[in-house]
């Protein structure tokens, strides 16, 4: 998130010198061309995304930097964010990110989402 030029709030969701989006704009439009009024919950998958990428590459280059030989497998927690298509443009993005499940709930929407033999480590906590 940050500020544009002309002091209005943006987002941008792969980071600083990607894409951005000014919020005023989004709510203008969505008023106008949808009749609909504020407030509005608004969701930036790629948000999650980005962030899966970057933790991943900062992992690589420690293990590179301090010569550890292991890997590093990271997952993301269902419980944080239960929307499907959030989910399934993480796993999409090649972030190289597993799920964490703690529920019967939640592992089924997992199982849903991964792919067997896929590779992607799935982690059932509770």
């Amino acid at each position: 998130f940050g500020v544009a030029q002309g002091g209005t709030l943006v987002v941008r969701p792969n980071g600083e010198g990607g894409s951005e989006v000014e919020l005023q704009e989004v709510v203008r439009d969505l008023r106008a061309a949808e009749g609909l009024e504020p407030p509005f919950l608004l969701h930036f998958p790629d948000i999650v995304a980005h962030r899966a990428c970057c933790l991943r590459e900062a992992f690589r280059a420690a293990c590179t930097t301090f010569g550890y030989p292991g890997e590093h497998c990271a997952v993301f927690p269902v419980k944080s964010k239960h929307s499907r298509p959030t989910l399934q443009h993480l796993l999409r993005a090649d972030a190289g990110v597993g799920l964490e499940v703690g529920t019967r709930a939640e592992l089924v929407l997992a199982m849903a989402l991964l792919e067997p033999g896929g590779g992607r480590l799935l982690v059932c906590n509770g």
